[in-house]
């Protein structure tokens, strides 16, 4: 028994503004929002390409657009493919930069404003990172063996990539000189425990040449990393992260806890497989 609404919050998050819209399609009457010129998405073109009229009218009172969508139209079938996630290539994306001889291909990856730290600071620190623009704001990457220059992240940049915090510092490891990760203190509060320890100690363990302050932690890079056997715990940022150092590394490692990938990106141990058959 849903029931059409006008929705007076302007500038609705992508996803939050898709829902809206499918909710608004399965309700009685017509269903608005509001939002600036800017904030245009792709929800309307992912309706659109199933024959779901949405309008879209600028407000002559207001800098403002008024997105409305009728209830009760059918729905038609369409093609659809799915774009990668930006976040889980760039794991695959650190073996290419940093074994001689390396290339890795990822093929059609959401590359999103907003989004893209991660591939931004790579390409800052030297990588070679070539991108091949696709329709849909989608991309290949094609990521070649690079020399890496250490940097310092800190501040907004620090915010933007503070999830991928593992990724990072295992990046880090590969770069020449003294790589600096800051202000991101926030990971050694929370219900996990201290984070920022926990990676430190992993990295040790993997005989990383790392310090830890209280901001963060400052890498040397440069230094070979070893094998050995690690307890990854419940993040699979740190799971991919790890399993990644097992190509970089001149041991083995072995990760207890690797199973927290199966909700996230199962095929993920065996893609860094396929990389290493093909590395030999």
């Amino acid at each position: 028994g849903l029931r059409g609404a006008a929705h007076e919050t302007v500038d609705l998050e992508a996803d939050l503004k898709l829902a809206v819209l499918v909710a608004g399609l399965y309700a009685d009457g017509v269903t608005t929002l509001r939002e600036t010129p800017g904030n245009r998405s792709r929800s309307e073109r992912l309706l659109r390409e199933r024959q779901v009229v949405v309008e879209r009218r600028r407000q002559d009172d207001a800098d403002q657009y008024l997105v409305s969508i009728a209830g009760g139209q059918p729905v038609g079938a369409t093609v659809a493919e799915i774009a990668g996630d930006l976040g889980l290539a760039g794991p695959l994306l650190i073996p290419a930069l940093a074994l001689k001889g390396s290339a890795v291909q990822i093929r059609q990856v959401a590359l999103r404003s907003g989004r893209r730290g991660f591939l931004d600071l790579v390409r800052q620190l030297g990588g070679e990172v070539e991108i091949e623009e696709l329709p849909y704001d989608t991309a290949n990457l094609t990521a070649r063996f690079s020399q890496l220059k250490a940097t310092r992240v800190a501040g907004p940049r620090a915010e933007r990539l503070l999830e991928q915090t593992p990724l990072l510092a295992i990046l880090a490891t590969q770069t020449q000189g003294e790589f600096v990760i800051r202000d991101v203190q926030c990971l050694r509060e929370g219900p996990e425990g201290d984070r920022l320890a926990r990676l430190a100690g992993l990295l040790r363990q993997v005989e990383a040449r790392v310090g830890e302050f209280p901001e963060g932690l400052v890498i040397q890079g440069g230094a070979p990393l070893r094998g050995g056997r690690l307890e990854v715990g419940g993040d699979p940022m740190t799971a991919m992260a790890f399993g990644v150092a097992g190509l970089l590394a001149e041991s083995e490692i072995v990760l207890d806890g690797a199973e927290v990938l199966e909700g996230c990106y199962p095929e993920f141990c065996a893609d860094l497989n396929a990389l290493r058959e093909k590395r030999r």
